[in-house]
């Protein structure tokens, strides 16, 4: 990101693969002079400690913003009736990218779409409020028990299709 203190962690040691078997390419994107590119986005505070952000391959940008999933994610997770979110980046007409949202709600709750993004609105950048929401039961997850963002990505774009700019100063 623009912050001197937030970036891609690499790291290097004799424990450190020097290759990937059989991917000759992504050794050579993943592995720079024995340094190993994790594709862990951190971020370090005044007193040295390191955070995790998200995965570096997650950001995405929203007219000219650089948007973390996970900090939407966050974000949403603040508002007293949700129980579950996934971020992705759908494509926008004139923005390149905007977020969309998959939104589990606390059991007996209701919360519209515009509701949340008041929330957002309220409580965030305008850049990160989700374009589109679409309400389920459950987050869906991948055999290794991870959020399925590409499964959650192509449901959305199901859904939604390229999110157009809508003059009511939310685009």
């Amino acid at each position: 990101g623009e912050d001197a203190n937030e970036g891609e962690c690499w790291i290097r040691s004799p424990y450190v693969l020097r290759e990937y078997v059989n991917l000759p390419e992504l050794s050579r994107e993943r592995i720079v002079d024995g340094w190993l590119r994790t594709g862990d986005l951190l971020r370090r505070d005044a007193d040295g400690f390191f955070y995790y952000v998200t995965r570096v391959d997650d950001m995405f940008v929203c007219g000219g913003e650089n948007i973390y999933p996970k900090e939407v994610e966050n974000l949403a997770l603040k508002h007293p009736d949700v129980a579950n979110v996934a971020v992705t980046a759908l494509t926008h007409d004139t923005k390149g990218f905007a977020p969309a949202a998959m939104v589990v709600i606390k059991k007996g709750k209701v919360v519209t779409s515009e509701q949340l993004q008041n929330f957002f609105a309220d409580n965030g950048p305008a850049f990160a409020i989700p374009r589109a929401i679409l309400f389920v039961d459950q987050i869906p997850l991948n055999g290794a028990g991870k959020v399925d963002r590409p499964l959650i990505r192509r449901a959305l774009e199901e859904k939604f299709g390229t999110l157009q700019s809508r003059g009511l100063g939310r685009s």
